[in-house]
């Protein structure tokens, strides 16, 4: 599979290291980044089924590089209804006005899909 991914970042940060004088900065962009991935859906019984998915971007034109991993179970309650859960994992490396930003994003997902 093929297409982007639109990314608005705004980040501040505060730094309080005690007797040291405290710091602080923000930065804020918004970027697309090119994507290349697959996707793969494996029947387990006639209902239940998994899913995977991963994609891989970026390459300097939005950010220096973007991946993100994409793992679920999901049950098909029939043609049309199914739900599905998971985990996801973003990660994005990109420098924002002038620093390096190292993105980290995961954590449980719940879906539902309906097919027309």
């Amino acid at each position: 599979m093929g297409g982007f991914r639109a990314v608005s970042l705004d980040l501040d940060v505060s730094l309080s290291p005690g007797m040291l004088p405290a710091r602080s900065f923000g930065s804020s962009s918004s970027w697309v980044d090119p994507l290349v991935g697959a996707r793969a859906r494996v029947a387990v019984t006639d209902r239940w089924f998994a899913t995977a998915l991963g994609d891989i971007g970026g390459f300097g034109v939005g950010s220096d590089l973007t991946w993100q991993i994409l793992v679920t179970v999901g049950y098909q309650f029939d043609e049309r209804w199914s739900v599905q859960g998971g985990w996801r994992h973003l990660s994005i490396d990109k420098e924002v006005n002038g620093r390096d930003v190292e993105l980290d994003l995961g954590g449980p997902v719940l879906g539902f899909t309906v097919r027309f």
